[in-house]
């Protein structure tokens, strides 16, 4: 089996912040067997964590978050599993990841031949995702529900959200060589050029859901996946608290730098946590995201 990793990607800003999350995500994933890598910018301090190899590119920080391509070009080349499953700083994995589904996704990434797989939720375009292209492996061997996996529809504005997900490593070098200075905001809405240096234009329809269809755009040759099986695939601010999940059970914790004050079950969550006996020792350093 081709090996896979784990990385949260940060920058020298938010370090207060990995130290709060990061125990949760070793807490939930070590487990696994997988190295958990830390990538970022700079590295300001060291947060003491044995189960972590922190890797950081040197690349000065830039408001605009360019800084993101050439850092994530530079720590990839450090690594050598063939897959990585993608986190935020700001995501807080609340619970044990699904071993089993874990353990079977390189074997379906090399099923699918995928070069990346979205794990976060499609509710928004549940409208549109039944028209999509249904993926034929074998769901029953990979202890999956039949028909999760769908083929994007490559024009969809998120489709490369950076929620948690899975690259192909390559994969993601190729599309990051085309676009060396792209912002983490920039991938996240699939705002890139391609293999010629073209980029699209975003469509008004659906509150500007898509980008227009640009014939022959897309030619980084790449099969591109998300999974979707209401209310399982469901985020945690969609579904009821508690509730079970299908892969992954996280809350995204931070919206334009603090933390967040939108009425969800991830600001319930998020709170409980805080106010937690084994958070007090770094709850001075997390003072500038309140």
């Amino acid at each position: 089996m081709r090996d896979i990793c784990f990385i949260i990607f940060t920058n020298e800003n938010y370090f207060e912040l990995l130290e709060l999350t990061l125990k949760f995500v070793v807490d939930n994933c070590f487990f696994l067997g997988k190295k958990i890598y830390v990538v970022s910018n700079k590295i300001p301090y060291q947060i003491v964590n044995p189960n972590v190899i922190f890797l950081e590119s040197g690349t000065p920080f830039s408001i605009d978050g360019s800084h993101f391509g050439p850092t994530m070009t530079k720590c990839l080349s450090e690594i050598p599993e063939e897959y990585i499953f993608w986190l935020c700083d700001d995501y807080l994995v609340k619970s044990p990841i699904k071993k089993e589904r874990f353990e079977n996704l390189v074997n379906i990434c090399e099923d699918l031949k995928a070069d990346f797989i979205s794990f976060s939720t499609q509710k928004h375009l549940e409208a549109f995702i039944r028209n999509w292209k249904k993926s034929e492996i074998d769901y029953e061997k990979y202890n999956y529900p039949k028909d999760c996996f769908y083929e994007f529809d490559e024009s969809a504005r998120h489709m490369y959200s950076v929620q948690p997900c899975i690259w192909k490593k390559d994969s993601l070098i190729k599309l990051l060589n085309s676009n060396p200075m792209i912002s983490l905001h920039q991938l996240d809405n699939t705002d890139i050029k391609n293999t010629k240096g073209e980029k699209r234009k975003l469509q008004e329809f659906y509150n500007y859901s898509f980008y227009e269809k640009k014939i022959n755009f897309f030619d980084f040759g790449f099969k591109n996946y998300c999974y979707h099986y209401p209310t399982l695939t469901y985020h945690a601010d969609e579904r009821e608290i508690g509730s079970d999940f299908l892969l992954i059970d996280y809350i995204e914790i931070v919206r334009h730098g603090k933390f967040l004050n939108a009425e969800v079950n991830s600001k319930l969550l998020l709170k409980e946590i805080l106010e937690s006996e084994n958070i007090k020792p770094i709850i001075n350093k997390l003072s500038k995201f309140f």
